[in-house]
């Protein structure tokens, strides 16, 4: 088995260094995720290492949801695409107070995308899951729960409608972070707003539902543009 020599580099703990190595190694393909069990013993002697460091290591990885130690069992490489987000990228977001308007700015770029692909990609099921989505929204007020996890959903649902797994979990990143946020503005507009809103969100939908692309994605344009919801979000700020 190739073992690694990992040197000390000057203010860097020596369990980051294992850290950056095990993602590398992920990242060649040169340990695999999935089923397979990877024994400590292995790991420490795969990287020359202690135990104690490369528990220290592991735990941070657990955290991240990289690996999942399994006592008396070993450790697994977790299968990335059983995530619906990228932690990693959220906490990124969290900690270094991301300016609004970037998350926006990243939000409307993906979510025009999507929109266009959606309206190809479509499964007819995926369809009329669209639909049912839209209905209840259309029902629900802006100030409640159900809408939050609704307006999530309707625009969560278009994401995966895309057929982009990447754009996706991208987009669940984000919206985990301005999921409030959005809909503390959509509380906050006229009731002649809201109802714009509203019918932005059928616009969208039947354009998808219609598998007319361009209409698709120049509605979730106008969606995501929509003045007094952007001028409502600064306000708030």
């Amino acid at each position: 088995m190739e073992q690694l020599t990992l040197r000390p580099v000057e203010n860097q703990k020596m369990y980051f260094q294992i850290i950056h190595t095990i993602i590398e190694m992920i990242r060649e393909g040169r340990l695999t995720y999935g089923q397979k069990l990877y024994r400590e013993q292995e790991l420490v002697n795969m990287l020359n290492v202690s135990r104690p460091t490369l528990r220290e290591a592991l735990r941070v990885l657990e955290f991240l949801g990289i690996v999942t130690t399994r006592p008396r069992r070993g450790i697994i490489i977790n299968d990335p695409s059983h995530r619906d987000g990228y932690f990693p990228l959220e906490m990124i977001l969290t900690f270094e107070r991301t300016d609004k308007q970037d998350l926006f700015e990243l939000r409307r770029a993906i979510e025009i995308e999507n929109a266009g692909n959606a309206a190809l990609r479509s499964t007819n099921d995926e369809l009329e899951e669209l639909k049912e989505i839209d209905r209840k929204l259309e029902n629900t007020g802006f100030e409640t729960d159900v809408f939050e996890a609704l307006h999530r959903g309707f625009h969560l649902h278009i994401s995966r409608c895309s057929g982009n797994n990447l754009n996706f979990r991208l987009l669940n990143s984000v919206m985990i972070l301005i999921n409030r946020q959005v809909t503390n503005v959509y509380s906050n507009l006229s009731s002649q707003d809201q109802e714009t809103v509203r019918r932005s969100h059928r616009a969208v939908a039947s354009a998808i539902i219609s598998r007319d692309k361009e209409r698709a994605q120049e509605l979730m344009r106008q969606h995501m543009n929509f003045e007094p919801m952007i001028e409502v979000m600064y306000q708030m700020s």
